[in-house]
């Protein structure tokens, strides 16, 4: 059974000051975290800790730990979820140049 994990987003109830194309991308980055997620659960994949697959919202975090501490390894290990980071955090730590 393929379980869908979704991150929880707060608002504020005037919406004031939301960054849309961060919630856009963000959604990208569920899409293809998901996917990774998944992959990552399977034996012999370990570019994650094992924290990391306590729930999608440890996976998250040691994501964008992942895209600046290992860059060139999250790239060649998950490409599609690298170039979502890549744009929605406007970094680019493998050419270490802002996006």
């Amino acid at each position: 059974m393929k379980r869908h994990m979704h991150i929880i987003f707060k608002n504020f109830a005037t919406r004031n000051n939301i960054d849309e194309v961060f919630v856009s991308g963000f959604s990208h980055f569920n899409d293809l975290g998901n996917k990774a997620f998944e992959n990552e659960q399977r034996p012999g994949n370990d570019f994650y800790s094992a924290y990391a697959m306590k729930n999608f919202q440890e996976f998250w975090a040691e994501s964008a730990e992942l895209f600046f501490e290992k860059p060139d390894e999250m790239k060649a290990f998950y490409p599609d979820l690298y170039e979502s980071m890549k744009n929605l955090l406007n970094q680019d730590p493998v050419n270490n140049v802002p996006v």
